[in-house]
């Protein structure tokens, strides 16, 4: 199907979730939180988590390059979709690199899964791309998704569909909807956790991570203040937010 109409990955349902939202939330349901919370590495990939993963990874190819055609990988292995995704890098006809890590920044996807990627693609965390930029740069520059639970499980059909539309009604202006219990960090902080230096990483115009976050719109619990505590700007930072809400009154 992706390989007919590889827009499909960015279709979202009657709760919003894309396919790779939607995966996560059976994986969820029938792997429970302590196996997706006890991977350590690339070695917990196995059995069903290891046949989520597979499928994860060419959604996820698919919608950071924007197609499944089987691409020029730089290790060695099937020649597969699949394990072209799974590897490290690879390059696809049109020369951009499927780097997981930038792309699980940038793409809308559960952050229980972006946890998982920081630890199954550590060797990433301060790689650049081809435009210079890291994962954490990437996720400072990605739009502001709504915020989506994929834990939730025994909602029957009827009563999601109530949800979905006076979710529609309530924020038909909104890009985004916070974590209302706040249970789970933003993909920022993720990223910060699994590797704190990053904060001071510019790309190559100078412009650091909190820049970007602040310009693409993120609020303080999107990772802009986890941002200014890892760069030591809480200050600067304050009087900055205070200009910009001056400047738009």
């Amino acid at each position: 199907l992706m390989l007919v109409y590889p827009d499909a990955v960015h279709q979202r349902d009657y709760e919003g979730l894309t396919p790779l939202l939607r995966l996560w939330v059976r994986e969820y349901f029938l792997l429970g939180d302590e196996v997706i919370h006890g991977v350590t590495g690339p070695e917990s990939l196995t059995g069903e988590l290891g046949e989520a993963w597979n499928k994860t990874m060419m959604l996820l190819y698919c919608a950071y390059i924007g197609s499944l055609k089987p691409p020029t990988t730089r290790t060695t292995g099937t020649a597969t979709a699949a394990a072209a995704a799974s590897s490290s890098s690879s390059t696809n006809n049109n020369h951009k690199v499927f780097r997981p890590l930038h792309a699980f920044a940038a793409i809308d996807c559960p952050r229980r899964v972006v946890k998982i990627a920081t630890k199954v693609y550590r060797d990433q965390m301060l790689e650049r791309d081809e435009n210079g930029m890291t994962p954490l740069l990437v996720a400072c520059q990605a739009p502001v998704y709504k915020f989506q639970d994929i834990s939730h499980d025994g909602d029957d059909l009827e009563d999601m569909l109530e949800d979905h539309l006076y979710a529609e009604e309530e924020d038909a202006e909104m890009s985004y909807k916070e974590d209302p219990n706040k249970t789970l960090p933003s993909v920022i902080e993720i990223l910060l956790e699994a590797e704190p230096s990053a904060a001071k990483i510019a790309d190559p115009s100078g412009k650091l991570p909190l820049q970007h976050a602040i310009d693409s719109g993120k609020s303080s619990n999107q990772g802009v203040k986890a941002l200014s505590e890892a760069e030591g700007l809480e200050q600067k930072l304050e009087k900055s937010l205070k200009i910009v809400a001056d400047g738009s009154m």
